[in-house]
This record gives C-alpha cells, structure tokens and sequence, in this order.
C-alpha cells in the first residue's frame, strides 16, 4: 500500500473561529489526530499534503507517515469536512492504526473493459455498487479491486462475488450485491416485441387456412 508523509504542528484548544479560518487561508487545515488508547491531540496540516493524499490512487486508504513533534505516527484519514461552497478542506480527522492490527476499509471497484453489445450501440450498462468494505492489515489493503465486463452480454450481471479478492483481503460487503448488469436498449426492446408481434399476426391467417382446409 502507498505511503506518503505529512508533518503536523500542534495547535491550541482554545483558538478562535477567527484564527482557524485564518490558518486555513494560509493553508493550515485544523486536524484531530486520535486512536485506541489516546487523547486527540489537535494540529494543523498542510492543505497542499492533503490533496496530494486524496489525488493519489489509494485516496482516502493511503497510509500516512504522520511526524508530529518528532514522533512518527502511522495513521489514515477518516473524516474530511469540506466546505459545501468552495471545496476547500474545514476540518480533516486522522486515525492512527497498527501495523500488525486488521481493520476495515472501504476500496472503490473499478470496471475495464466494453461489452460488445454496449460497444455496438444496442445495450446500456446499469451502474450498481461503486465501492465494497473490506478487511486487511494496513500493508495488505489495495488502492482498488478491478473488474473486466469485456465479455458481458445483454441479461448478465456481474455481483461482488465477482470480484477477484487477494487471498489477505476478507470482503465484508453481501456476496450478492450487483456492481454492473448490461441491458438492451428500450428502443431495441420496442422493436423485438413489434417484431415478435407481427410475426404473431403472419401466422395466425395460415393457421385459419389449414384450420378450414381440414
């Protein structure tokens, strides 16, 4: 798993509404670091560090080397408070873990790959989960599990069941939850029943003819 290293500052409990929305002008976003068996401790992170952090390919999974007055923590980001407006980061949380610990993640699902009939322009694909909950040590989690719908056909579904999961991931979410399924356009739906239809309606008077002819 990626690793990628921020340093914090610690800052004061008692700083203003004033003075946090001043630090976060000058790029210093407010932080609660905090795990099993520690008082949070609160400090500032730079704001350029985060969106390094969210813009690698892991996100919110990468595994941070966090220097906090010259101790290394280990942690990852749990909670990232956004403004609704502006997008710019309010307040980010920061979990430490253990190395030699399991714990739960959520990892994105990511589809390669075009059914011949979507390619072609006779079916849809219908998006269903985009992420699954996983469990692993911090080392054996994976930026995101993979997909290949290439050999899809109008009617199947591809489940979480799919997925191919490492041996040292233990998948959390329902075996029987759809990620993708592929159907065929509702004008190409319309046009096999109009076709069925008439075909229907061919037979029927050679049917009245051999019905008399009899």
């Amino acid at each position: 798993m990626e690793h990628m290293s921020i340093e914090a500052r610690p800052r004061n409990a008692g700083v203003t509404k004033s003075e946090l929305k001043r630090l976060r002008r000058m790029g210093h976003i407010p932080a609660a670091v905090f795990g099993r068996g520690m008082e949070p401790v609160l400090v500032t992170v730079d704001a350029r560090a985060l969106n390094r952090v969210l813009g690698s390919e892991a996100g919110v999974n990468t595994l941070i080397d966090l220097t906090l007055e010259g101790r290394r923590h280990l942690v990852r980001l749990t909670e990232v408070d956004l403004d609704p407006i502006a997008r710019t980061f309010l307040h980010v949380g920061l979990h430490t873990i253990q190395r030699n610990e399991a714990s739960k993640a959520t990892v994105r699902i990511e589809i390669v790959g075009e059914p011949e009939d979507v390619h072609t322009g006779l079916a849809l694909l219908e998006p269903g989960a985009l992420s699954v909950e996983v469990k692993s040590l911090p080392e054996d989690l994976v930026p995101a599990l993979t997909l290949d719908i290439s050999d899809m056909k109008i009617g199947d579904v591809r489940h979480v069941s799919d997925l191919p999961i490492p041996e040292r991931l233990e998948l959390l979410s329902a075996p029987d939850t759809a990620i993708v399924s592929v159907r065929a356009k509702p004008a190409m739906v319309e046009e096999a029943t109009e076709a069925a239809d008439e075909a229907s309606a061919d037979a029927s008077p050679a049917e009245d003819g051999a019905a008399a002819a009899g």
